[in-house]
């Protein structure tokens, strides 16, 4: 078998100009993956990598970063990443993901949050409320900037696109009858934030929508309903470009890879599903283990792996390629509700009905922070984008 060619990056300080590290890396590896063997050879935790002026998100290729043999990133500190919250309790918060204390308190809402989601440049936070609007917030101060209004029901959950210009949000349609509930109908708003004015419905699915989110490059957005199907929308079209049928019951989260060629989908039947967007092929893989229904599912920003959140009061780690669980989450005390990756992909952020949210080491499946305060469920939790 041909060796994979691997390319050598020299790391400088980005205010000094000293060199800090040559590291050798696969080319095929990620932003995310670079700033691993960084870390490894500088003993520095907390770092941001620049081509020139220009942050690295971690989930970019080396190639599409441009840094081919001998190229040259700059190492910035960085301080720890909050984290976010939202709950049943109608608030959302703030937290320090290295000391677990909350830092503010986010209320305007009249009913309980269901999604909350950073900006890009973690400087605002989207949150989705069942009082039919979303809302975004300043972070550094704890203001409401804006509310999204116009929504005839819940608001599912809420996520900004990659260039923090629009924000999707996952919806129910109003219904007239209980009896209507389970087959209630939902649609994806896109939003325009700058001018807070919706510019676009994505309608089709015969369900609640339970997630929108977008793509990297912000032309499509991935929404997944109780109608048991997943869908893939083009968003200068208008309209439906692929649906993902396969799952047996409600489909509560959907998200793509870090590449955007492949995507994954959790259930309420008790599995997570990975797809291949640039074939025909339906879906890749089936993850299988759960003892619940799963809630929540996050790709790692190298790709390589997936988190699952669950009924069954545990989150679990799986091997993207071979569909193995390598590790399991075991320390709620209530269902599971959502999983997100921290920047660097060595932490996972839970959030349970339990009230609290929880931040993991992957390797060591141990918990080592949890958030608590929240008065009821905490149904989302969220590190900043990477």
């Amino acid at each position: 078998m041909e060796a994979e060619e691997h390319v050598t990056v020299v790391a400088h300080g980005a205010l000094s100009g000293e060199r800090l590290a040559e590291v050798s890396v696969r080319a095929s590896s990620t932003v995310a993956g670079l700033t691993l063997a960084v870390q490894e050879a500088t003993g520095l935790k907390q770092l941001q990598l620049l081509a020139g002026s220009r942050p690295l998100a971690g989930s970019e290729t080396l190639a599409a970063a441009g840094l081919g043999q001998g190229a040259s990133v700059g190492v910035v500190a960085r301080r720890t990443p909050p984290v976010a919250t939202g709950s049943a309790d109608a608030t959302a918060r703030l937290w320090d993901s290295a000391s677990g204390e909350c830092s503010q308190v986010l209320r305007g809402h009249h009913r309980g949050l269901n999604s909350v989601a950073f900006s890009p440049d973690a400087d605002r936070l989207a949150s989705a409320s069942a009082d039919y609007t979303a809302k975004i917030w300043c972070v550094a101060t704890g203001a409401c900037l804006a509310t999204l209004s116009g929504h005839a029901h819940y608001v599912n959950s809420a996520a900004f696109s990659h260039d923090g210009r629009q924000l999707a949000t996952g919806a129910a349609e109003a219904c007239t009858h209980p009896s209507q509930m389970r087959h209630q109908k939902g649609a994806a708003w896109v939003w325009d934030v700058e001018h807070c004015s919706c510019t676009l419905r994505l309608e089709g699915h015969d369900g609640y929508v339970n997630s929108a989110v977008f793509c990297r490059d912000g032309r499509m957005v991935l929404t997944a309903s109780n109608d048991t199907t997943a869908r893939l929308w083009d968003l200068a079209a208008g309209h439906c470009v692929q649906t993902f049928s396969g799952h047996i019951d409600y489909v509560i989260s959907a998200a793509f890879s870090p590449d955007d060629r492949s995507l994954v989908t959790a259930s309420d039947d008790k599995t997570a599903r990975t797809w291949d967007l640039a074939s025909d092929r339906g879906c890749n893989q089936t993850f299988v283990g759960h003892g619940g229904e799963v809630r929540g599912v996050a790709f790692s920003p190298d790709g390589a792996s997936l988190a699952t959140a669950s009924k069954d009061r545990t989150a679990k780690l799986w091997s993207v390629a071979g569909g193995e669980c390598w590790r399991t989450l075991i320390g709620h005390r209530g269902p599971v509700h959502s999983v997100s990756f921290a920047p660097e992909g060595k932490e996972v952020l839970t959030s349970s009905l339990d009230r609290t949210a929880r931040i993991w080491d992957t390797e060591k499946a141990a918990c080592l922070l949890s958030l608590q305060g929240h008065t009821s469920h905490v149904f989302s939790a969220c590190f900043p984008y990477w």
